[in-house]
Order: C-alpha cells, then sequence, then structure tokens
C-alpha cells in the first residue's frame, strides 16, 4: 500500500500553503518582501531646522533694533523679524515696569515696535552664547555700559521661531539683572538702619529685614 508516502506528501503540500500564506506579497520588480512600518519618530524633517548660521544672524539682527539709534529704521527691521502675534514674557521687563509678575511683557508685534520706537537705544550689546534647537534660540548677552553706567547687565533669552524656513520670531523669554539695570537708570536700594544691603529685584522679606528697590 502507498497510502503513507501519499498523506505525507498531502501534509507538507498543506503546510507549504499555509506558510506562503502567511508571508506578506513580494514585489515581482524588487523580487523581495516590504519592509516592516514603523513609526516616524518626531521632528524627522530636519530641513527645517535651525541652523548655526540662520540662529546667529537671527540674534544679529535682533540686538541690532535694540541698539540702533534710528528708531524708524528699527520699527521697520523688528517688523521683518518679528511674526505676527509676537509675545515676550519676563518678569524682569515686569518688575521694572510695574507690571503683574508671571503676565506677558508684551501681546502683539506692534504692542511691542511701539514701545520699542519710542525707547533709548542700549548703548551696546555683547553676544555671550548661541546655542540652538531646532526652533529655539538660547541667547545670553551682556550690556557693559548702560545710562549711569553704574553696573553692567547680563541676561539669557530664548527665542521660539515656529517656522524656521520663515526666519521669523514668534516669542521671546527672558530674563536678566533688573536690579543692576534698575540702578543704572536711578533707582536705589534702601535698606533699613543697620542692615546690609542685599541685592536683589524682588522685594525681599526675611522676617524684620524688607529691602525696597524703586524709583
Amino acid at each position: 500500500m502507498k497510502l503513507l508516502p501519499t498523506l505525507t506528501t498531502l501534509l507538507l503540500a498543506l503546510t507549504s500553503t499555509a506558510i506562503a500564506s502567511a508571508l506578506p506579497p513580494h514585489s515581482d520588480e524588487t523580487n523581495s518582501y516590504p519592509s516592516p512600518k514603523y513609526p516616524s519618530p518626531p521632528n524627522k524633517d530636519h530641513h527645517n531646522c535651525l541652523t548655526t548660521e540662520q540662529a546667529t544672524s537671527i540674534v544679529a539682527t535682533f540686538s541690532s533694533f535694540l541698539t540702533n539709534p534710528n528708531r524708524t529704521a528699527t520699527a521697520e527691521i523688528a517688523q521683518a523679524l518679528l511674526a505676527e502675534g509676537y509675545v515676550e514674557e519676563s518678569d524682569s521687563i515686569n518688575y521694572l515696569a510695574g507690571y503683574p509678575l508671571g503676565s506677558q511683557s508684551f501681546t502683539g508685534k506692534e504692542a511691542y515696535i511701539s514701545d520699542l520706537s519710542t525707547a533709548p537705544p542700549i548703548p551696546s550689546f555683547e553676544t555671550l552664547e548661541i546655542l540652538h534647537t531646532c526652533n529655539q534660540i538660547i541667547w545670553r548677552w551682556n550690556i557693559p555700559h548702560l545710562a549711569l553706567d553704574k553696573y553692567p547687565v547680563k541676561g539669557i533669552q530664548v527665542l521660539y521661531v515656529n517656522d524656521p524656513k520663515s526666519g521669523q520670531v514668534n516669542k521671546a523669554v527672558l530674563e536678566f539683572s533688573s536690579i543692576a539695570w534698575g540702578g543704572d537708570i536711578g533707582w536705589v536700594c534702601t535698606p533699613p538702619t543697620g542692615k546690609q544691603p542685599v541685592m536683589a529685584s524682588w522685594v525681599v522679606d526675611l522676617g524684620e529685614y524688607r529691602c525696597w528697590c524703586g524709583r
């Protein structure tokens, strides 16, 4: 009897068919099976990321409209660099200007440019360091001379560039040594009699000790 070989042959054929049907269809053109699909990592499009040259140029432009004595030209430069809906956040500015801490210092490009065009230019601005990610620029700076020229003012600023291809800044978050700025524009910090002065950009409360810095 040849029943056993026949059953064996049939089982092998069924097994081969099952394996073949379980495999993904292959391409006749490439003679290979398609690659498995994996989720794309975030920010895969590195072609729309800031370059070092672009980050440096944005910082140079931003600092130029802070220092340019021609305030009309300054407004035009700022119009080109800042995106619509530009906002700026800084508790250092808020304290000096008397705005609530934690609030936006400037809301909207026009509000910022309006204030900028009437403010006196900063006499000198030094860039200490520029770092960047795909769409953020971290900028450390120093103002060696300001107004009464009592203290240098150092700060750090983050510029948000939502669309690096546009090169426009959507948001700035910055903090700086506002007590030094205040001293340079005539503010005085006077502690109670017999107490040591504390250099701080806010009201310092240490029990009985309080130091007010103001105009």
